[in-house]
């Protein structure tokens, strides 16, 4: 019986890697639906692992997890998270039931982060845009990442203040700290 667990536990490993590298490839593509429809597929497949294993085991399976809500319910907006070298940021429409996505890439969001730390302690981010290389929204979204972890405010409109947990960080570490997932 240990072996067909164990054989059982290799098995879903190996379809989870499987899965995931397919929502990766998702994300990549832009085809959020697909990620949304392979991450409900994942959490599927850990509930049945666990079930699975338990039979085997005679340990108690883990609880079923609730689903996530839909876009709609209890859901708050923006949302960041990471996904391979990539940042995405989900926005709720207009519509308040669609949401949008933008990402950043790694490169681009070190050089924007340090961009902005580099910044006097009140800075306007259309300076930042004009002196920059990168689209404005990209600009925004870091804004809005390091706002959300506390590294800057927005006490005016137009203009943000660096804190001090702001040196605190260099890029490859706040990116470290933001949320990592497959989707979300």
């Amino acid at each position: 019986m240990a072996d067909q667990a164990k054989e059982l536990e290799r098995a879903f490993r190996a379809l989870k890697q499987a899965l995931k590298a397919a929502n990766i490839e998702a994300l990549e593509q832009d085809a959020f639906g697909t990620s949304r429809e392979l991450t409900g597929i994942m959490e599927q497949l850990a509930r049945l692992q666990a079930h699975a294993v338990s039979l085997y085991t005679g340990a108690p399976a883990l609880a079923p997890t609730a689903p996530a809500p839909a876009l709609s319910e209890d859901a708050t907006y923006p949302r960041f998270f990471r996904t391979g070298s990539t940042l995405y940021k989900e926005g709720l429409r207009q519509d308040g039931e669609s949401i949008y996505v933008q990402k950043v890439d790694r490169s681009a969001f070190e050089e924007i982060f340090r961009s902005i730390t580099g910044q006097n302690r009140r800075f306007k981010p259309a300076k930042l845009i004009k002196e920059g290389a990168h689209p404005s929204y990209q600009v925004y979204i870091l804004l809005n990442v390091m706002q959300e972890a506390g590294l800057v405010e927005n006490p005016e409109r137009g203009v943000y203040r660096l804190t001090p947990q702001a040196k605190q960080y260099d890029p490859p570490g706040f990116w470290k700290a933001i949320e990592e997932r497959t989707a979300h």
